[in-house]
């Protein structure tokens, strides 16, 4: 169990680690907060871990843009990588774990959206 987090983690900080050259430490400072109701299940906490590193990293208007929005705000961004999230491929194999993609589609904006506000800029 902890090396399948342990890979999901990964995976969606690989995926983020080319769009900018922030240090790793203090990524990690801002997202090691997590909300009391996801400490009560570890796979929760690495969605939401991992989420919010992808987010924090890439920032609302470069994935707005690189998702071809017409609307940057970190809600709506929030939103559509939750969703987008949930529909992959990867997510559908492991779902079962997670509760289903209704369960983790809040989980996962949840964390982008700390993300978002903990990057402190567009």
């Amino acid at each position: 169990m902890k090396y399948f987090l342990a890979v999901l983690v990964l995976a969606l900080c690989t995926a983020a680690s080319a769009a900018a050259a922030t240090p790793p430490a203090s990524l990690q400072a801002s997202c090691s907060a997590v909300p009391s109701m996801y400490r009560s299940s570890s796979q929760k906490i690495a969605l939401w871990a991992a989420s919010c590193v992808v987010c924090k990293r890439l920032g609302p208007r470069q994935m707005a843009a690189g998702a071809h929005l017409s609307n940057s705000s970190a809600g709506s961004v929030a939103r559509w990588y939750a969703r987008k999230y949930v529909n992959t491929a990867a997510f559908k194999r492991i779902a079962a774990r997670f509760g289903g993609a209704a369960t983790a589609r809040p989980v996962v904006q949840a964390g982008c959206l700390t993300g978002f506000h903990a990057r402190g800029r567009p």
